[in-house]
């Protein structure tokens, strides 16, 4: 009787560890290091942040990006699409363009100047990346309305703003970008005539690409980029369709959005231009904009356009 009850016993028991093996496990993700710049492109990803299947380094200036593009240290590359492109031509960096997730964030601004591109024959313009992306975009739009202009240059958009402030008056219009421009608008109270220059390329242009995600794939990372990339998508859309709580999800995450308040960000969403596109399903609107690229800049790209290995 005894040996019957300790082997009903064992055979219960059995059973139960059984059912617990036979139970469909959690998925767990190892956690995926990214590198971010901090601006527009943190706000697109900033809602992720706060989750531990992530490790994120915020950064200020391209440098570090491209550091960080060609040593292959981080699983996550959040650069301009220019950067990223030209290593992989030259053969300097491995990762992979997955997404755009930032586009035409390039205005012209004034002090009581028209809102009319046509009627910048012959103005002085203050801009910013000499011959790269806000440079290339003002000079094709200048140029696809017949427009010539003088135009100097600072380094940063945040080198261009004393001058917007200021009493200076050696320039007609301004280059600049959100949240930049909200900011002018919200902390300086300046009443700015402003151009968007996407608006005024669009019979070129379907979008002037900006920043992009760029991954490096590992044996063993393809589920951790996918669910990455998915989240970095609902992010996006949880942003553009509620605009007035991004604040209270990203506020606490990063010292960047508690400098740039509740309203500065909520305002400045409606015209960042933060979206989502799959890389690989907008090839040809990135090859025009790389033609544009070797137009306006032949040495930035060497002339060339990457291959479509170059496409996650």
């Amino acid at each position: 009787m005894k040996k019957i009850i300790c082997f009903l016993l064992i055979l219960s028991l059995g059973f139960l560890f059984g059912c617990k093996k036979e139970e469909t496990p959690k998925e767990n993700y190892e956690q995926i290091k990214i590198i971010v710049p901090s601006g527009t492109p943190l706000v697109a990803v900033g809602g992720l942040l706060g989750s531990s299947d992530y490790q994120f380094d915020v950064v200020t200036g391209a440098d570090l990006l491209t550091t960080a593009l060609a040593k292959g240290e981080y699983d996550v590359v959040i650069a301009p699409v220019t950067a990223a492109t030209k290593l992989s031509i030259l053969g300097k960096s491995q990762y992979k363009f997955a997404s755009i997730i930032t586009t035409g964030n390039n205005y012209l601004v004034s002090k009581g100047g028209s809102s009319n591109i046509e009627d910048l024959n012959g103005k002085k313009i203050l801009a910013y990346g000499q011959n790269n992306t806000p440079d290339i975009a003002l000079k094709s739009a200048l140029e696809s309305h017949n427009i010539t202009c003088e135009i100097e240059y600072q380094s940063a958009v945040s080198d261009v703003v004393p001058f917007i402030v200021g009493e200076n008056n050696d320039y007609d219009y301004f280059l600049t970008a959100e949240p930049t421009l909200t900011q002018l608008k919200q902390k300086y109270n300046l009443d700015l005539t402003i151009i968007d220059l996407q608006e005024a390329l669009k019979s070129e242009m379907d979008m002037i690409p900006q920043a992009g995600i760029f991954v490096l794939e590992k044996e063993n990372n393809q589920k951790e980029l996918e669910h990455f990339l998915k989240e970095v998508k609902d992010n996006i859309d949880f942003l553009n369709n509620n605009g007035d709580k991004y604040y209270e999800k990203v506020g606490n995450l990063n010292e960047f959005f508690q400098k740039l308040g509740e309203e500065v960000l909520e305002e400045s969403l409606k015209t960042s231009n933060i979206a989502y596109y799959s890389a690989k399903d907008n090839k040809a609107t990135m090859n025009k904009y790389y033609d544009l690229l070797n137009k306006y800049n032949n040495s930035l790209l060497n002339g060339l356009t990457p291959s479509e290995e170059f496409y996650y």
